[in-house]
């Protein structure tokens, strides 16, 4: 069990760390979107996220859509997690599994309540996680996250009119 929590946990950071990209460094040309990390901040993922440096560099300087990004997490996930580190039917299962999916709908909600103070200015991946984290561990959202988890499958929200702050 321990080890699929702590899988689970990795494919999240993936997914917040690809997410927390698109938020800051996306730029538009020529009506397409680019993903444009600054080199100083690829200074700092490299000294505070190394294993997440390749994500980084991946689409860096790139034109990037909704495909391109899913993309991108499924072929990171797969060379890094999928196989070195678990096996195939352990990734399967967390991606299929309610956790892994109320995990990301609710950083979502995290995001989407807190965009403004996020969007103040351009802050760091590990700042990023220590808020949401801290967010996280809130008795609110721990309930919130229990009620959704003892629901039945198809009650799990898709939209973001439960905003939790």
């Amino acid at each position: 069990m321990e080890s699929k929590k702590k899988t689970q946990e990795e494919i999240c950071q993936v997914f917040r760390f690809e997410q927390w990209l698109r938020f800051y460094f996306v730029e538009e040309r020529d009506d397409k979107l680019f993903l444009n990390v600054p080199g100083e901040r690829l200074e700092e993922i490299k000294t505070s996220y190394p294993h997440l440096l390749e994500l980084a560099n991946m689409a860096n300087g790139g034109e990037i859509d909704y495909q391109k990004s899913c993309d991108m997490v499924c072929a990171y996930v797969g060379a890094h997690i999928d196989g070195p580190k678990s096996s195939t039917a352990l990734v399967t299962n967390i991606l299929d599994s309610k956790g892994y999916q109320i995990e990301m709908y609710l950083f979502g909600l995290w995001i989407k309540g807190h965009e403004d103070f996020l969007d103040e200015d351009i802050r760091p991946f590990s700042e990023w996680e220590e808020l949401y984290a801290g967010w996280r561990a809130t008795e609110q959202v721990a309930d919130y996250a229990k009620k959704l988890m003892e629901s039945s499958p198809t009650a799990t929200p898709a939209g973001g009119n439960n905003t939790l702050h």
